[in-house]
């Protein structure tokens, strides 16, 4: 996030709510819910994934969850930490 507060549920309809603040940064799984409940301060984020990937929306049907599943499972991980971390050390 580069400007503004938002509050976000991550994790589907029964996911946590947090709190995000300019310069937060959330690195998130294929597949994992997110949804934006409120903003305010003009809120703008910047989304990117990693060379190769695309995004896909899911919207919960029942009848596709085998295909969604087995479209994250073979989701490579990013070659590199987005933000230079060793957060690929923990998600291995």
């Amino acid at each position: 996030m580069f400007r503004g507060q938002a509050r976000a549920r991550l994790g589907g309809p029964a996911g946590e709510e947090i709190e995000l603040d300019a310069g937060d940064v959330l690195i998130l799984q294929a597949g994992v819910g997110h949804a934006c409940l409120q903003d305010e301060g003009g809120f703008s984020m910047v989304g990117a994934y990693p060379p190769g990937q695309r995004w896909e929306v899911e919207r919960g049907d029942p009848k596709a969850l085998a295909a969604a599943t087995a479209r994250v499972a073979a989701v490579a991980l990013p070659e590199d930490d987005p933000v230079g971390g060793d957060l690929l050390s923990h998600w291995r």
